[in-house]
């Protein structure tokens, strides 16, 4: 499944295109205690369940999804003044991003 999708932030050395997609594209928020008033947040909290847990491997939850890795490599991206890590990535195929 980790060939397919991937949920981290690539390599902007050795991906820089798939890099520049995934940091402008890919990345969700600022929202929650950063910005209560993002279109996500419903009773106070991040709808779509952002940030996710760091986590080594994927696995598959037991309603059926898959909890997609998020290694806590310390890579990082500055946007809008918010720092992003692998919590805040959506999940992507980065083939078809890289396109």
């Amino acid at each position: 499944m980790d060939t397919i999708v991937s949920a981290k932030l690539p390599n902007p050395d050795m991906e820089p295109l798939l890099y520049e997609t995934i940091t402008t594209c890919m990345l969700h928020g600022p929202c929650g205690d950063d910005n209560n008033e993002a279109v996500c947040m419903v009773n106070g909290k991040c709808s779509k369940n952002y940030p996710k847990a760091f986590q080594d491997q994927t696995h598959m939850a037991e309603n059926g999804y898959p909890n997609y890795a998020r290694p806590n490599d310390h890579c990082t991206v500055q946007k809008r003044g918010h720092v992003y890590d692998n919590q805040y990535v959506i999940p992507h195929n980065p083939y078809l991003a890289a396109k």
